[in-house]
Formats: structure tokens, sequence, C-alpha cells
């Protein structure tokens, strides 16, 4: 809620504005926050495959000047008790994870292609070397609302993953396997050019996705999850 009220009126899409809220208890069913409902439905891969280039150029155009105007932030206006996430330790942290629970239940192939991912990673000290930002962290079509009236980019919701990190983390959401592909990624580029040079770790990011369901599936009991995450690298 302090991410969502620091950033309003900041950002060049609309956001959720909370307006109620009862966080005086942390007992599942009376903690919330509301907001007025914003309009649209979830830009899915589908439907913006079935729109026109120019449209999603322009719709691309949106994302960027949304991105780059979170990005951007200064730091005298973020919320003052956020920590630094998306460190070497933490992608260090979720391979290790990796290794001890799901390496046993891969094949090979899928074990030489995850241990190749990460290990040229984090191997790389470079990678580390970005200037943390104000990043959504959950930057993905079903968080994307889509006018199909106007044609056009009505909000960006569910700012519970949103922390201070590494911007790339945003372009990752959009390449991954339930994104857009990096061709849309690119035509953001070129309306935020800050973010070619995020593309490298974007590519990281989005390669461990199926990585992360098939850990949290294992771990909280979700086989449904658990399936579709690992099921590139039986």
């Amino acid at each position: 809620m302090s991410i969502l009220r620091t950033i309003r009126g900041r950002v060049a899409l609309p956001t959720p504005d909370p307006t109620y809220d009862n966080l005086a208890t942390r007992t599942v069913g009376t903690t919330f926050i509301g907001y007025p409902r914003l309009s649209g439905e979830p830009l899915r891969r589908d439907l913006l495959s079935a729109l026109d280039d120019t449209t999603c150029f322009a719709l691309a155009v949106q994302l960027a000047r949304f991105l780059e105007t979170l990005h951007n932030l200064p730091c005298a206006v973020r919320p003052g008790d956020l920590p630094v996430q998306d460190g070497h330790d933490h992608w260090a942290d979720l391979y290790s994870r990796i290794r001890d629970k799901l390496f046993p239940l891969m094949g090979l192939q899928g074990r030489a292609s995850v241990a190749n991912h990460f290990e040229g990673y984090l191997a790389e000290p470079g990678n580390s070397l970005y200037q943390p930002v104000l990043r959504h962290g959950d930057f993905g079509p079903t968080n994307i609302l889509f006018d199909s009236v106007s044609r056009t980019i009505s909000g960006i919701v569910d700012f519970g993953s949103a922390g201070v990190g590494d911007p790339a983390l945003d372009l990752a959401g959009l390449m991954g396997p339930f994104g857009y592909g990096e061709t849309f990624v690119q035509s953001i580029a070129e309306s935020y050019s800050a973010t070619w040079s995020f593309l490298r770790r974007a590519r990281f990011y989005a390669g461990t996705f199926a990585l992360q369901e098939a850990l949290w599936g294992l771990e909280h009991g979700d086989r449904e999850a658990f399936d579709s995450g690992i099921a590139a690298y039986r």
C-alpha cells in the first residue's frame, strides 16, 4: 500500500489507488486494502497477437513509458524501509535449492541445461553491477489491463511483488514463457532505450520462471504447478 501511494500520479499509467484499509491485524480474512476497480481486461498473449502491428507498437510505447517513469523514481520519494532484492545471493540460493530438490527429478540434459544457465550467469560479476530501482516485480500479461474500445493500456495492477531491485526483472516478465516474446520487448526498448542494457539479465531471469514454478509446486504440494514447471527438464 505504501508503494502504491508513493507512485500515485508519478507513473505513466493508472495503478491501484488504495482507498480503504485495515492493516491493524494480521488475521486472514480481516486484513485488507481496497481501491476503485480499474477498467480493462488482462492483455493476454493471444489477445495481443490478434492486434495489428500499429496497435501493438503503440501498446509497447505505453508500457515503455510506464516502466521508464517507475524505474526512474528518485530514491527520495520511495518508501524508506524497502530492502534491495534480486541480488547475487538470491539467485545463488535459488540455484542451490533447485540442485537439491529438482535435480534428482530431472533428466541428464535437463540438469546440464539448468547448470549452464545458472553457473555462467552467477560467475559473471558484472551481472550484479546495476543500479537498483523501484520495479513492479510481476510485470506480465495478467497484470496489464487492456481497453478493447480505445485499444490502449488502461492500467497496471498487482504490486504485491513490487520493491527495490533489478529493472530487468520487469522485462523478464514480458519475455518469459507466458509473456509476449523478445520481439515485443525490443519494441519497448525503442522507446525506453535503457532497456537494451537489461536484456541479458532479463533473459536469464525469464529462463528461471519454469524452474521457480516447479520448485514452488514441490515445496507447497501443488502437483499441477510442479508438473508444468519441470516438464521441459524431464
